[in-house]
């Protein structure tokens, strides 16, 4: 499995890669996926669980970004 991130702005270079977002959902699709079969259990139900904060976790991350109006841009933003 080879997993390829964006390099550069999409804008600027295209869309090349995925978001490590893009790669949280594919792994809690695969998950639920399993939830719903007779592969349910406890540990997919907490790795759901902490992919969901990750998710959320970078979501914030976003819209503190689009904030700052840094967004899109090399440069670090205030997290509080």
């Amino acid at each position: 499995m080879k997993i390829v991130f964006q390099h550069g702005r999409p804008d600027e270079v295209g869309i090349n890669g995925c978001r490590i977002e893009d790669v949280i959902d594919v792994l809690v699709e695969r998950l639920l996926d399993f939830q719903g079969r007779d592969l349910a259990c406890e540990e997919n139900a907490t790795a759901l669980y902490h992919l969901n904060i990750a998710r959320e976790a970078l979501v914030l991350r976003r819209r503190r970004r689009e904030q700052q109006n840094v967004l899109g841009t090399q440069a670090s933003h205030r997290s509080r």
